[in-house]
């Protein structure tokens, strides 16, 4: 098949870009709009194309580009600046467009240009959903232009076409969910329900109900009957958060769901299918996990067909800045507000480790917007109540303030015991003598601290 670059648009004269695209093998080809039969005809004899759009202020809206999309059943990348990709969020979010930021990765774009060519015969999508601006590359619900990240796309671009188990691992706070949801945007379950459950968060006796539902009776306190989660999602997409956390006896249960294809109820004696494509996530390492016996080895092979690590805020660059700048800009949004981020906020937020990745990120730009006027200096971001553990050896001994509450100097600690763990909760919980579960509740008590709570931002971190 030869690969054809369709440039549509008013900003189509773009001689680098042809260049580079021409250099990496593609016949460059380019049409005003496809507005006519005769226009749309070629533009249909063409695809699978990569269909730039070079979006200008007054060019095509979001709708146009969905059209284009659904009209030639190709794949679309709408090329532009920060300000026309407000017209396009949606529809990118949608999975039905890609949206992309000048200037661009030249190798980027055609390596892709190239994944799509390679898939072709499986380039068909269904509609997705979601909406707002940011000076970023986007992938679904995911926002960042750094190489970490734009690996990440075109390995879970793939993944997406695929029904094998996907096993997401991270830091806590890196997205998981949203790369398990951008997954979900772009997958054949699309237009199906996108369901998570934390197998940390769930009393132990109440897991097997909760994945795999009860008949009324089979327990006491069982007054009904009862659908868990494999079947509630129908033929949606199911994460199961936190799988190493799940009770060893649950794990072996799972095992056999997944092998087999078929579930029963707690107290059931009838076997049902499940038609979900599985997820499963965890902040620990995977191998490391079954080393250390929280996840069971068989179990681990299962999970592990497909295999994504989420990159760590620190190790994203100039993403760091740009998130925070979208920050600013969804919160004056919500609260009418005109705030900017100094150069000199910018430049201590890059230099930043953020234990905590996004979520902490999120929450500190959340706190210093609603205490700030007309623009944000480096002396407003208060980052001295976070411990920045990058300096700070292991066995080093933690110093409070003493202008700091109870409560603050408990979540100081916390988050301490936490970083020194590398972010697995368990041992943490142990090292502090609570339960899991009351470390989660206090993690979340703390994650709401904001006006608003955590879920404004990009969704769950």
């Amino acid at each position: 098949m030869s690969q054809v670059a369709l440039l549509v648009g008013e900003g189509i004269k773009d001689d680098v870009l042809s260049q580079s695209l021409e250099s990496a093998g593609f016949s460059v080809e380019s049409l005003a709009g496809i507005a006519n039969p005769d226009e749309k005809a070629y533009a249909e004899a063409l695809a699978p194309v990569l269909l730039i759009v070079m979006a200008q202020r007054s060019g095509s809206d979001t709708e146009a580009v969905a059209s284009l999309r659904s009209t030639l059943g190709c794949e679309v990348i709408v090329v532009g600046d920060h300000v026309s990709q407000a017209r396009f969020s949606e529809t990118v979010e949608r999975g039905l467009a890609i949206y992309l930021r000048r200037p661009l990765g030249e190798k980027f774009v055609t390596e892709l240009l190239k994944d799509i060519y390679q898939d072709a015969e499986a380039t068909r999508r269904k509609g997705r959903r979601r909406q707002q601006p940011v000076a970023m590359d986007q992938f679904g619900p995911i926002y960042g232009s750094s190489a970490p990240m734009q690996e990440m796309y075109r390995f879970l671009r793939k993944a997406a076409g695929s029904e094998s188990v996907l096993c997401i691992h991270g830091e806590s706070g890196t997205g998981k969910e949203l790369v398990a949801k951008a997954v979900h945007a772009y997958s054949p379950h699309s237009t199906e329900p996108f369901e998570a459950i934390n197998c940390a968060a769930i009393p132990t006796e109440l897991v097997e109900s909760e994945l795999f539902g009860h008949d009324k009776g089979s327990f006491s306190g069982a007054v009904a009957d009862h659908l868990g989660i494999f079947e509630r999602v129908g033929k949606g997409t199911l994460l199961l958060d936190e799988i190493t956390e799940m009770p060893h006896n649950i794990q072996v249960k799972l095992l056999r769901v997944l092998e087999s294809g078929q579930f029963r109820r707690v107290g059931g004696e009838v076997d049902r299918r499940y038609q979900a494509r599985v997820m499963a996530a965890t902040n620990r390492d995977p191998h490391e996990a079954v080393l250390s016996g929280h996840l069971r080895e068989d179990l681990f092979y299962r999970l592990s067909q497909l295999e994504v690590r989420v990159p760590p805020l620190r190790d994203r660059g100039q993403d760091i800045v740009d998130l925070s700048r979208l920050f600013v800009a969804r919160f004056d949004q919500e609260n009418d507000r005109r705030l900017r981020l100094e150069k000199d906020a910018e430049a201590l937020l890059l230099g930043y480790h953020w234990t905590g990745n996004v979520r902490q990120l999120w929450n500190v730009i959340q706190k210093t917007c609603t205490i700030s006027r007309d623009v944000i200096r480096a002396s407003d971001l208060s980052l001295e109540q976070y411990v920045d553990t990058k300096d700070v050896d292991r066995d080093s001994n933690l110093s409070v303030p003493a202008k700091y509450s109870l409560r603050e100097a408990e979540e100081l600690l916390i988050k301490s015991c936490l970083h020194r763990h590398g972010g697995d909760k368990q041992r943490a919980a142990d090292q502090l003598g609570i339960s899991l579960r009351t470390l989660y509740s206090r993690l979340e008590r703390y994650g709401k601290g904001a006006k608003g709570g955590t879920d404004h931002a990009l969704g769950h971190y």
